[in-house]
């Protein structure tokens, strides 16, 4: 048996020098999510011949990534060379209700290491990587690239997964006729809803390359008689109903393009007056020096869509601004709050 190396405690250098290469952490965790090594230990161990061997790689290539992701919480050497999942890499299985692995091979990709390989110039001008890097908005590049938009849109289902339970755990939908789904993606969160509302009918909006997967999902439910996907830009309308819920939306945008929307979507509600409502769906932004994923969201909203996180203060003058005023800001088991607004 290896003799045991006690490493000294990680001093201020050491700190640095690990956030430095966190980008490494980064590039395994999104290979092993990719080469499906969770699924592939999904109720036993391997030893590594055998799992390299079943994921068609070089063994010693992959145990050396995997004593990696160990050492930093993800998967669990049981013995030498031979692993297993633990509480973490299950996320990474592609069959878990709250599986990551969308989401891991979506923000860990190769899109993103461009984005981030220089974040000097988006310090420098406030213009997002994507705009230095390919020139155009960061939902150009996905539309000109099937495969990068197919990564975004699971990944946004990914995260449609927690916050949709949560969602209704907490919120009364109830007297809502028409919700409408703005920028619904695929549709996992508005059909959600409408199963547990069977009086309600549903609208999911985006745009023409992305609700097919709405269309899709509808008719696989067997919701085709109450839900309808409907193509468009939100920047010029949206679909009238008696409530409207964004999720993850609005944080993309700077404050005047998410204005735009919220006024395209008090245009939309308008006729329903004082029942009408506006649901977004978002993370609130934690507070000073507190260590919070919020933070890290922030950030890529600051180089890919150039949009930003918020507190509840801020999304209040967002409404505003767009004829709307901020109601109640509702906490959910998930990381999502509900930020309620209704017609001035």
């Amino acid at each position: 048996m290896p003799t045991e190396v006690k490493q000294p405690e990680m001093g201020a250098a050491e700190k640095l020098g690990q956030i430095a290469g966190g980008y490494i952490a980064s590039s395994a965790l999104n290979a092993v999510a990719r080469l499906g090594i969770a699924d592939l230990l999904a109720g036993r161990s391997h030893n590594i011949a055998e799992l390299a061997n079943k994921a068609g790689v070089y063994e010693d290539s992959l145990a050396r990534v995997l004593r990696l992701l160990c050492s930093i919480g993800v998967f669990e050497e049981v013995s030498d060379l031979t692993f297993a999942n633990n509480e973490v890499s299950e996320g990474l299985r592609s069959d878990v209700s709250n599986s990551q692995r969308d989401m891991i091979t979506f923000v860990a990709d190769a899109l993103h290491f461009q984005c981030y390989a220089d974040m000097l110039p988006t310090i420098r001008d406030g213009r997002t990587a994507a705009e230095h890097v390919w020139g155009k908005g960061i939902f150009e590049v996905f539309a000109d690239d099937p495969a990068a938009q197919q990564r975004f849109d699971n990944a946004m289902t990914n995260l449609s997964q927690g916050a949709g339970p949560a969602i209704l755990d907490v919120y009364d939908f109830t007297g809502i006729e028409t919700l409408v789904d703005v920028a619904g993606g695929h549709g996992l969160l508005l059909t959600s809803i409408v199963q547990k509302y069977p009086s309600m009918k549903g609208v999911v909006f985006d745009l023409p390359h992305v609700v097919g997967g709405a269309k899709e999902r509808i008719e696989q439910l067997g919701l085709s008689n109450r839900c309808e996907a409907v193509a468009g830009d939100f920047f010029k309308s949206v679909p009238q109903g008696d409530a409207i819920i964004m999720k993850h939306i609005i944080h993309d945008w700077d404050d005047d393009r998410a204005i735009a929307i919220l006024k395209n979507c008090h245009k939309a509600l308008s006729d329903k007056g004082s029942s009408a409502r506006l649901l977004l769906v978002e993370w609130l932004l934690a507070g000073r020096n507190q260590p919070d994923v919020s933070k890290v969201m922030d950030v890529e909203m600051l180089m890919l869509p150039g949009g930003r996180e918020r507190t509840e203060e801020q999304y209040g003058h967002l409404f505003d601004r767009a004829g709307f005023k901020l109601q109640q800001c509702i906490p959910t088991k998930s990381r999502y709050a509900i930020v309620e607004a209704r017609l001035k």
